[in-house]
This record gives structure tokens, C-alpha cells and sequence, in this order.
């Protein structure tokens, strides 16, 4: 019934850490949670206040699938401000996140069965996307003692 590439997949060992880290936490012991990639502070003011602006002036709807052509604009000028690389903003494009980025390029330049090279250790939704773009997933260890061993 379901795709049989989610057979594949594995559970999140992120979310896996960041519950046991959560229940640590709980239990009274101080550590630094690095499982998921959140940050430990809350969102800063100024961004806060955007976010309700675009709210109270309905800006709610979909954009470009590129993203908002004005953000792109600005982060061209910002590019070209800080490394003075120009580009234009047909040139960029905004995504949720660069877990998304990356599982869109990986759809748009795998064909069926071709081999995708990961460093290890990576992030471990790596071999997932990989997967779900059809690709095969190879590891390349980056330590010594791991390419020493797989070479045996």
C-alpha cells in the first residue's frame, strides 16, 4: 500500500536524542543538546515583529515557488555587499530550510540508481534523501581508523 522506498528509511536518530536528551533535561541534568539543530534562544525581537506585521497585513498567501522575488532581491544585495559576487534574484532561491535545498537538488539531478558519495560521518537524513531521490547512497569515511577498517 505504501511507496516501498519507506523501507529504507530509518527512524529519526535525531528526534531519538532529542527525546532522551529532553528527559535528561527533565531528570536534573544540565547538558547542551545538540540532537536537532534548534537554537537555545528564542526568536530575536525584530524578527518577531515582522512575522506579526506580515500577519496584520495579510501577507498569508503563497509566494513564487522560488520565493518572495523582494527577500531575493535583498539577499543579492547582501550577497553583493559581502563578497561583491553578483547575482541577480532569478538567481536564488529561498527554501524552508537546508535540509529542503538539498533534498531539491538531489531530485532534480538523480536519475534512478545513481550513486550519490556522502562523507561519514554526515547528517544522517543524508541516506534518506538519497533514497527517496531514487539515488543509491555510498559512504566515503573521512577518519583514518574508519577508511582503514572498510579497506581490510
Amino acid at each position: 500500500m505504501f511507496n516501498k522506498l519507506l523501507n529504507k528509511i530509518e527512524p529519526s536518530a535525531s528526534m531519538a536524542i532529542a527525546k532522551r536528551a529532553k528527559e535528561m533535561r527533565q531528570s536534573g541534568i544540565d547538558l547542551v543538546d545538540l540532537s536537532i539543530g534548534e537554537p537555545d534562544f528564542s526568536m530575536p525581537e525584530n524578527v518577531k515583529q515582522a512575522v506579526i506585521l506580515a500577519l496584520e497585513e495579510n501577507k498569508t498567501k503563497y509566494t513564487q515557488s522560488q520565493g518572495i522575488f523582494d527577500l531575493r532581491q535583498a539577499i543579492a544585495l547582501d550577497i553583493a555587499r559581502k563578497s561583491q559576487a553578483q547575482y541577480s534574484p532569478d538567481q536564488i532561491i529561498v527554501s524552508p530550510g537546508a535540509k529542503q535545498a538539498i533534498l531539491m537538488a538531489l531530485m532534480t539531478l538523480l536519475n534512478p540508481g545513481e550513486e550519490v558519495l556522502t562523507f561519514e560521518p554526515c547528517w544522517h537524513s543524508y541516506k534518506a534523501m538519497i533514497y527517496l531521490a531514487l539515488g543509491e547512497y555510498k559512504a566515503f569515511p573521512v577518519f583514518e581508523r574508519n577508511a582503514m577498517a572498510k579497506n581490510k
